[in-house]
């Protein structure tokens, strides 16, 4: 006697693999403090961090350091007066990490040193957050920010 058999396939969706960034290499040179060569100092505050590292993720830094003529290039301590830091030391996460620790650290200030150093990931990243996140007591700043950056959208 031939069996009948019957077969039931069930179709479900299988969600496309998450390709979480994992920038090991970036997060094991934060780790090494043993190996900073370059001080910033922001309202009196000492950030320790890498020369190549700014120099790789900003031309703004590449310029400054690359040329012999600049003060900061023959340095090891640069000070920012224009930068808080508070500001500075999340710019400095989003330099090594590819992104922002916290996001409740991305601001109006976040977004006008990424303008500065064209940093222009971070600069997505946070007029993304920003747009998101308008609200009336940031209004304001996000305005006056997206003026200075010239963000028209």
């Amino acid at each position: 006697s031939q069996g009948k058999y019957i077969y039931r396939l069930k179709i479900i969706e299988i969600p496309p693999p998450v390709h979480k960034k994992n920038p090991v290499l970036g997060n094991k040179l934060f780790m090494a403090k043993n190996t900073f060569d370059l001080k910033i100092i922001c309202e009196g505050k000492i950030l320790e961090c890498h020369k190549n590292v700014l120099c790789c993720r900003s031309d703004i830094f590449d310029v400054m350091f690359s040329n012999d003529g600049m003060i900061e290039a023959q340095s090891k301590e640069v000070e920012i007066n224009d930068i808080q830091a508070d500001t500075m030391e999340t710019f400095l996460y989003f330099l090594y990490h590819d992104q922002v620790q916290d996001v409740k650290m991305i601001n109006a200030k976040l977004l006008l040193a990424a303008h500065k150093y064209n940093v222009l990931e971070l600069m997505e990243a946070c007029t993304g957050y920003l747009k998101e996140n308008l609200s009336f007591e940031n209004a304001t700043d996000v305005l006056v920010s997206s003026h200075l950056t010239d963000q028209n959208r």
